[in-house]
């Protein structure tokens, strides 16, 4: 909200309503963020991964992330997907639907379900 705006509503002594289209700019400031908090989530994943030996890297997609996933996998030339499984219910699944399942289904490699620990 630019300060024009807050001083011409300060000033008025009825309610006022302050409309603006910053909509470009909200949009653009979720994405930033949204990236950082995407690449901050892959290198703690990297620095596990490193913890046991294991060199990984790390990519950020749009879209659905079951088909990104698969659609990763076979652009990377993949050997074995490995997936979690958060154990949803039958009727979240039916919503939302399994990404493990998923990439079972369709990934053009192995696929290893990890499922959390209880």
């Amino acid at each position: 909200m630019a300060e024009e705006e807050v001083e011409v509503a300060a000033s008025m002594k009825n309610k006022v309503m302050v409309a603006i289209d910053d909509t470009a700019e909200l949009i653009k400031e979720l994405k930033e963020s949204e990236t950082k908090a995407a690449l901050d989530l892959l290198n703690k994943a990297k620095a596990t991964c490193a913890g046991y030996g294991i060199t990984a890297e790390g990519m950020t997609e749009i879209g659905d992330p079951k088909v990104a996933i698969c659609d990763a996998a076979a652009e990377l030339n993949i050997q074995l997907l490995v997936v979690g499984s958060h154990g949803r219910g039958a009727v979240t699944r039916a919503f939302l639907g399994s990404v493990s399942n998923y990439c079972v289904n369709y990934a053009k490699c192995p696929v290893l379900v990890v499922k959390k620990a209880e």
